[in-house]
This record gives structure tokens, C-alpha cells and sequence, in this order.
């Protein structure tokens, strides 16, 4: 990738590329690292989403402006406003955006983020070792639902 080509794009798109291409060469030898990698991808491709195809600021974003409107939208009945996790929210928020497009997939996309996200957890966290068939899964996973958003976004 040239320097031209990488300041064209967002840095949030120029990063979940980057991560994809780490998760792809760490997969063998690097397992853990490979799905930290493979997820983190997705996170800031959908960073990417929020900034580039649903116009928030990139000062909202990044300064939880824009994830603090979405839980004052999840006011209950008594008024209490959840405090969500940002990745949490990440996952709400692309839910509830790709079920406004009517999107088909939107169950499956969420499904497959959390499991993502999941796979990280115990990669990142957890005394378990990722084996590296797992971590090619996961990035192939990866992969899947980052060309599965760039369809639909």
C-alpha cells in the first residue's frame, strides 16, 4: 500500500486493514495474537462505518459522544440510562443500523461479531490457548463479515 493510498482512506479503514493482514500472518505462530488481530480488524472497520457511511464526527466517536446517545436512547420505563462497554455498544449500534437498512443478515452479522468478540476474550484473557486452526477460523470470519459490511455500507 502506498502513502498516497493510505491517507485517501480513513485511518480507521487503513488500521482494520492493516490488523486483517497481521491476523493473516500470525495465525500460525501466533495464534492469540492472530484473533486479537482478526476482531480488532472488524472493530475499526466498523469505526470506519460510523465515520465514513453514517456521517457521525469522528470527534463524537471518538470522545463517546456518539456512544453515549445511543444509551440515552435505551432509557427504561424508570428512566434509568444503561452504561454499555464500548464494545458493547459497537455491536448494539451496527445491529440496530443494519436492522433500520432492513438488512436480512442482521441477526447473523451481530451473531457473528459476538462470537468474534468471544474468540478475543479468551485469547486476550483467558489461561487458554487459541490453537492456530482456530485462529485461521476466526479470521476467516473476519474476513466474511468485513466484505459482508462493505456490501452492505
Amino acid at each position: 500500500m502506498t502513502n498516497s493510498q493510505i491517507y485517501s482512506m480513513s485511518n480507521w479503514k487503513t488500521k482494520s486493514e492493516s490488523s486483517l493482514k497481521a491476523a493473516e500472518s500470525l495465525c500460525d505462530n501466533f495464534s492469540n495474537q492472530s484473533v486479537h488481530c482478526s476482531y480488532y480488524s472488524c472493530v475499526q472497520f466498523i469505526y470506519h462505518i460510523f465515520n465514513d457511511s453514517l456521517n457521525e464526527p469522528k470527534d463524537n466517536l471518538e470522545k463517546g459522544g456518539t456512544k453515549r446517545t445511543f444509551e440515552l436512547s435505551l432509557k427504561d420505563k424508570e428512566g434509568k440510562i444503561p452504561t454499555l462497554g464500548t464494545h458493547e455498544w459497537l455491536h448494539q449500534e451496527l445491529f440496530r443500523s443494519l436492522r433500520s437498512r432492513d438488512n436480512e443478515d442482521a441477526e447473523e452479522i451481530f451473531t457473528d461479531l459476538v462470537t468474534l468478540s468471544g474468540v478475543r476474550v479468551i485469547a486476550d484473557y483467558k489461561s487458554e490457548i487459541v490453537l492456530p486452526s482456530r485462529a485461521k477460523g476466526i479470521y476467516k470470519k473476519a474476513v466474511e463479515l468485513i466484505d459482508t459490511l462493505k456490501k452492505e455500507y
